[in-house]
């Protein structure tokens, strides 16, 4: 994919004086430094970014630990960034940012290639691949199949979710990945792409698709099921299973986020159960009540970086809320509970995503001279049991004073 930099904000341009990925001529060592080369780099939408409640995803995706958290936002290092994408899909605010992966631009090509036209092959096998890489016909001996068609990425680190479904949306009845190789410049790391293309695999069969539709070939190798043979088997194995009924022949509704093409699907494959298993991205926090209690005390959302758990508190209620569709089970909340009532499993709930669900509530304890909220009855009657046994009267005294009363009491 090809960007001008004239075009692109200065903000992901890595200017260099050598050609990143070509080998260096003479040429270059005797004129390159008088001419830039332009690298199209990730950067981070601070106003997004959630790092300061704690969000550090982004910093265990890169592979060239170029990313880092400053002042309570995340950095991308130019000089060590090498633009392989693996960060954008880690990033639940979609807070990191590249031209070369903008959802609006991926969408366009996925439409690009996988629109039906007059005398077009079914079915259509969508091959992603790396930029690193030949491409299919520079690898190919003998002519590719018509049913194959191409999108190359920076690298396979950036592969995500939605991408995968997104093509089955847009028409593809199969989709190969080539993995970048042991030769790849980003240094990505498979078992991050492998788990998406284990949940993706998992996802598809719950809409009642085989999930061979989804399969890594690789272009490289002397063994036949990693050489370019294995793309022509797996063309084969398409046109067996026919037309994938994932495609939307309803409409073309751009859905450019995983969870709104989740809730379109599950709505029109009806499907409205829950899938577990250690590669979900979704996370299910639920409250056990039974020997503890929640106090409402504000850690967990504190503590949430993408705001799937939130305290509401009202004049006479406070509400502990938790959202399904932006839990990313990264079990902050887990770890933060003073109580230890918060407990989380790695799911996805179709018949939850886009809603709203009460994990605690309790009643509000009212100042007894202005009548203003205090807090919950159940933060009062833990921080009382808490106390020793000499100064419990005293707080006593003043658990249920607002704090502006007890300031006014103890200066009157």
């Amino acid at each position: 994919m090809q960007i001008d930099p004239a075009k692109v904000d200065p903000k992901h341009l890595k200017v260099s004086f050598l050609p990143p990925k070509e080998e260096i001529s003479r040429r270059d060592l005797i004129f390159g430094l008088l001419r830039p080369h332009y690298e199209i780099v990730p950067a981070v939408k601070e106003e997004r970014c959630r790092a300061w409640h704690g969000c550090s995803l982004c910093v265990a995706s890169c592979p060239q630990e170029a990313i880092s958290l400053k002042e309570g936002s995340a950095s991308i290092d130019k000089d060590k960034c090498t633009a392989c994408g693996a960060c954008l899909p880690s990033c639940p605010e979609e807070a990191i940012t590249s031209p070369l992966l903008d959802p609006e631009v991926l969408d366009g090509l996925l439409q690009t290639l996988l629109r039906p036209g007059q005398g077009d092959p079914q079915p259509k096998v969508l091959v992603i691949s790396s930029e690193d890489s030949e491409t299919l016909h520079e690898t190919a001996t003998e002519p590719l199949s018509p049913e194959l068609v191409e999108l190359r990425l920076p690298c396979i680190g950036a592969l995500s979710p939605w991408l995968l479904l997104r093509s089955f949306d847009l028409g593809a009845d199969g989709v190969a990945i080539v993995p970048c190789g042991s030769t790849c410049r980003h240094r990505c790391r498979p078992e991050r792409w492998q788990q998406v293309i284990k949940f993706v695999q998992a996802l598809v069969k719950e809409f009642g698709v085989e999930p061979e539709r989804v399969r890594v070939c690789s272009l490289s190798g002397e063994e036949p099921k990693t050489s370019v043979d294995s793309l022509s088997a797996f063309v084969e194995d398409v046109k067996e299973l026919g037309q994938s009924r994932l495609r939307n022949r309803n409409g073309q509704e751009k859905h450019l986020a995983l969870v709104a093409l989740l809730k379109d699907l599950s709505r029109r494959f009806r499907v409205d159960g829950s899938l577990g298993g250690d590669e979900i991205p979704f996370g299910i926090v639920t409250a056990k009540t039974s020997d503890r209690t929640c106090t409402l005390c504000g850690a967990c959302p504190e503590r949430c970086p993408t705001r799937a758990i939130t305290l509401r508190e009202e004049t006479d209620l406070s509400q502990l809320l938790f959202d399904h569709s932006r839990c990313i089970a990264c079990e902050a909340c887990v770890q933060v509970c003073p109580e230890r009532v918060l407990q989380m499993e790695k799911a996805l709930d179709f018949s939850r995503l886009g809603k709203t669900t009460v994990l605690a509530e309790d009643r509000m304890a009212r100042c007894r001279e202005c009548g203003k909220p205090v807090a919950p009855l159940n933060m009062i009657r833990r921080m009382q049991d808490q106390m020793a046994t000499g100064k419990v009267s005293a707080w006593s005294s003043l658990s249920d004073l607002c704090p502006d009363c007890r300031i006014f009491g103890r200066l009157v």
